[in-house]
C-alpha cells in the first residue's frame, strides 16, 4: 500500500536542498528540464522517497510504502531488511510516477541518497544476504549486555563519548546488539560476514557492494572516532578509529572485520547506483548515491532549530 506523505524530518529536507544545490549546480531554466535529486527517508514504519529541484522545492508528490514490524517477546522488535529494500523500490517509483509523463523525471535524476532510523541492526552472510531479521532501533534485548559493557569496559577511552564512561549505555545502540548475537546467536554471529545498520544496507545494495559506515553515526553510538575512522587503512593501521580494546575486552575482536571498513562523511559520494537497483527503481544506472545523516540527528537539530528560533522572537519581541 502507498501512502502519500508531506512529513519529512527538517534536516533531511535541509541536507537535500545542500545536495540538490551542489549535485545539480548545472541546471538548466526550464522547469521541465531542471536535474532532480531522491531523497528516501526509512522511518521506523515505512520507507519515503520525495523529488526535489536545486532549491529545495518538492517535485511531484512524496510517496510511502509501509513494512511490519514484528515483537517475538517482550521488548524485542524485528523486521525483514529484504522488506526495506523491496518498498523502496516501490516508494521511489511511486514519487517518480507522480510527475507527468511529458517532464521526463526519470531522465532528470542527477543523484540519490538515504537516511533511515539509526541502530537497527542487521547480520549478512558474505554475500550480503541477511541472515536473520533485523534487530530495531526499539529492540532492547540487549539491556543485560549493557551492563557487562561498562563492567567490563569501565575506564576504556572509547565509552568517554558516553556520559564519560560511566554510563548508562542504551540497549539500542550497535556494539550492546552485536554482543547479544555473539552471546545468544553462535551460528549467526560466525556466519555473519558483515554487521551494520539501515542505513548502511541500503547504500550497500544500491552501490552493488560498497560496505561503509557513516561517520555521524559511527562517532556517536559506535564508539568510534569519527575523525580518524575517515583515514584511509594502511597495513600498520588496517582500523582508523575503530575501539579495538573495548572489542578485546568484550571478548569479539573479530567485530572490527566483521564491521564496515569504509567511513564516509555526510556529504560524500558513497558510490553509482549498480544495474540491479538501477533496474529495481527505473532509474539510470552509474547515479551518485550520497551519504546523508540519520534520522535522529535530523530530530534533534530541527528542536534545536525550534528553540532558536523561538528564542530570536523572543528578543525581537521583547
Amino acid at each position: 500500500m502507498i501512502i502519500v506523505t508531506r512529513k519529512l524530518p527538517l534536516l533531511f529536507l535541509v541536507q537535500c536542498i545542500f545536495l540538490a544545490s551542489s549535485c545539480l549546480a548545472s541546471a538548466d531554466a526550464s522547469t521541465r528540464s531542471t536535474p532532480l535529486l531522491i531523497a528516501v527517508d526509512g522511518g521506523t514504519e515505512s520507507i519515503r522517497a520525495c523529488c526535489f529541484d536545486k532549491n529545495g522545492k518538492v517535485v511531484g508528490t512524496p510517496c510511502a510504502v509501509p513494512y511490519k514490524t514484528s515483537h517475538p517477546q517482550n521488548a524485542w522488535a524485528e523486521q525483514d531488511p529484504n522488506a526495506w529494500y523491496t518498498n523502496l523500490g516501490e516508494a521511489v517509483q511511486e514519487a517518480l510516477n507522480s510527475i507527468p509523463p511529458e517532464d521526463n523525471a526519470r531522465d532528470r535524476v542527477r543523484a540519490i541518497c538515504i537516511d533511515t532510523t539509526c541502530c537497527s541492526v542487521v547480520a549478512l552472510d558474505k554475500h550480503g544476504t541477511p541472515l536473520r531479521p533485523c534487530l530495531l532501533w526499539m529492540d532492547a534485548r540487549s539491556a543485560k549486555e549493557t551492563k557487562e559493557i561498562l563492567e567490563k569496559c569501565r575506564g576504556d577511552p572509547a565509552l568517554a563519548v558516553n556520559c564519560n564512561g560511566e554510563g548508562p549505555l542504551s540497549a539500542e545502540w550497535l556494539i550492546p546488539k552485536a554482543l547479544w548475537l555473539h552471546n545468544n546467536e553462535p551460528r549467526v554471529w560466525k556466519k555473519a560476514a558483515m554487521i551494520c545498520e539501515y542505513q548502511d544496507f541500503i547504500n550497500y545494495k544500491l552501490t552493488g557492494g560498497v560496505f561503509c559506515a557513516s561517520s555521524c553515526n559511527a562517532a556517536s553510538r559506535w564508539h568510534w572516532n569519527g575523525e580518524e575512522a575517515l583515514q584511509e587503512p594502511t597495513k600498520d593501521n588496517p582500523f582508523p578509529g575503530r575501539p579495538l580494546s573495548l572489542y578485546k575486552t568484550l571478548g569479539i575482536p573479530e567485530l572490527a572485520q566483521k564491521l564496515p571498513k569504509k567511513c564516509v562523511a555526510m556529504g560524500t559520494i558513497v558510490g553509482s547506483l549498480c544495474k540491479e537497483a538501477a533496474e529495481h527503481l527505473s532509474l539510470p544506472e552509474g547515479l551518485p548515491v550520497v551519504q546523508v545523516s540519520l534520522l535522529d540527528q535530523a530530530n534533534f537539530l530541527r528542536h534545536l532549530l525550534f528553540y532558536v528560533s523561538y528564542f530570536l522572537l523572543y528578543i525581537r519581541v521583547y
